[in-house]
């Protein structure tokens, strides 16, 4: 489906489009005839606004940090009897290498 709003905003190629949200251009053109991702034909060459594009990330990321948190939850509770200090330590631990993580990308 193609957007009618106003076309300026739709300023990403598709190739860009498939770059920034991880998705090949095959699936974002899926995307777009099913009316979930607005695009807009500019001399003949679909474009896309980036907000949408970047919404199509956002649920992946947020289903990542869950799932991870769950994974630390179960890592801590399958630990050994650790003291409680010990055990928040741990905790602590793999958490700090999440946030390492995250600040090298």
């Amino acid at each position: 489906m193609l957007a009618v709003a106003d076309p300026t905003q739709f300023t990403l190629s598709l190739a860009e489009a498939a770059t920034r949200s991880g998705y090949n251009e095959r699936h974002l053109r899926r995307l777009k005839d099913s009316g979930r991702l607005p695009a807009a034909k500019l001399k003949g060459a679909l474009r896309f606004r980036p907000e949408d594009v970047e919404a199509l990330t956002r649920p992946r990321i947020a289903d990542a940090e869950a799932e991870h948190e769950q994974l630390v939850a179960a890592i801590v509770a399958a630990a050994p009897a650790f003291s409680p200090a010990r055990r928040a330590a741990i905790e602590a631990a793999l958490r700090g290498a999440e946030r390492q993580t995250a600040t090298r990308t």
